[in-house]
């Protein structure tokens, strides 16, 4: 059944999400009513972000970054008298379904052809005609301001969103839930996405709202968590390495996605290409050094846990 869930953060500020069964690429979202009106992410089941674009009217339709989940309901609304803005490193994903491809799944034939077909016949991919570019700016919305902070490393323009005035910090997909962070298309760097980390972790925040787990009432403990995972997840694949275990193993595992063998065709190649992607960002940082010679600092802060993590 498609239904949707909306949250009222403060005046003029909705949080909306998908039911209680949301689909794959379904997302949570934003809704901004001051002196214009804006929609985050809103990615709803089946005809939802349709409707919701026909009876709230918004003046501005922005997607944080290009992912299936966060960009699909762009190319389905009602977009005429309305601004659509997209990150400014990734217009190419939302013009060109070659350009896309070549940053998801790269230029194996097979799989590419593959997900081509998936994004044209099955979601409909088409080209998103007309949109503006954003980066690092702020837009007056009268009793409250938006920030918009560029957080790339789950993709190259992967973006946060701020309200100083509510502090209200809306970090889409940076990984705060359960499973932390995923950076699994070739595009992805563990590199930029730790940055991206420590800078939100400075922001002065009270609700951390996520695309997918939720709102969390203690934000720098969250993304402290998150930062730990990173660090956790090389030390045990440096531990693996070094055991001989191999790299065709520790993907089958699940860097990632633990229970792969539960998925059916064809989602469990794409994921599983996923995990080798992240197998390959995290073997490039540890051939160059490991993420203790980049962040030395917070190598320090979680050097016990990280120790504990590879003894148990």
């Amino acid at each position: 059944m498609k239904e949707m869930l909306q949250k009222k953060l403060d005046t003029g500020i909705f949080y909306l999400e998908p039911g209680e069964t949301p689909i794959h690429i379904t997302s949570a979202g934003l809704m901004l009513c001051g002196r214009k009106k804006i929609f985050i992410d809103i990615s709803m089941e089946g005809e939802l972000s349709e409707q919701l674009v026909l009876r709230e009217n918004p003046d501005i339709l922005i997607a944080s970054h290009y992912h299936l989940d966060h960009s699909l309901w762009l190319r389905r609304v009602e977009k005429d008298n309305r601004e659509v803005w997209a990150p400014h490193k990734e217009e190419g994903y939302f013009s060109d379904i070659e350009h896309f491809l070549d940053g998801t799944v790269g230029y194996e034939s097979q799989l590419r052809d593959q997900f081509r077909t998936v994004l044209k016949f099955f979601l409909k991919w088409e080209p998103v005609e007309g949109f503006r570019t954003f980066s690092e700016e702020k837009v007056d919305l009268g009793d409250f301001t938006l920030h918009i902070i560029p957080s790339p490393g789950h993709s190259p323009g992967h973006s946060a969103f701020y309200i100083p005035e509510r502090k209200i910090l809306f970090c889409c997909d940076i990984g705060v839930g359960q499973y932390g962070p995923w950076y699994g298309w070739r595009d992805s760097s563990i590199l930029e996405h730790v940055d991206s980390v420590l800078r939100l972790r400075t922001i002065e925040a009270q609700a951390l709202v996520s695309s997918h787990d939720g709102i969390f009432t203690n934000p720098y403990e969250k993304l402290t968590d998150l930062l730990r995972e990173f660090f956790i997840r090389e030390a045990k694949i440096s531990e693996a390495l070094e055991k001989g275990i191999s790299r065709e193993k520790l993907v089958e595992d699940g860097i990632y996605f633990k229970s792969k063998h539960k998925v059916s065709e064809p989602q469990r190649t794409f994921i599983t290409v996923q995990d080798e992607n992240m197998l390959n960002h995290h073997m490039k940082v540890i051939q160059e050094g490991g993420l203790r010679t980049f962040f030395p600092d917070i190598w320090q802060e979680f050097e016990k846990d990280i120790k504990n993590s590879v003894s148990t």
